[in-house]
């Protein structure tokens, strides 16, 4: 059944922690990472474990934010905030 989806939306967000061996590369890895994240594109979700595996996928999902939540030596977390207004398949 394909039932009209209207202006609902799908968003994910998750955070992601980098450490990096230098100050230097950690730095270097903030200013630029946001301007190397796809713009939009497929999104594929997949989870293994012991007691199976799930994958979904979310077709034309557009990334609505890349931010750089906290910065800490010679780590960082960057948030990312993907969007799409089809269904998750």
């Amino acid at each position: 059944m394909n039932l009209p989806r209207y202006n609902l939306e799908n968003r994910l967000t998750f955070v992601v922690e980098r450490v990096f061996s230098t100050v230097e590369a950690a730095l270097n890895f903030i200013a630029q990472h946001a301007d190397a994240v796809p713009a939009q594109g497929k999104v594929v979700l997949y989870h293994r474990s012991g007691t199976g595996q799930a994958m979904r996928t979310l077709s034309n999902a557009v990334v609505a934010k890349v931010e750089c939540v906290e910065h800490v030596g010679v780590s960082c977390k960057f948030q990312y905030t993907i969007a799409g207004n089809s269904a998750w398949s």
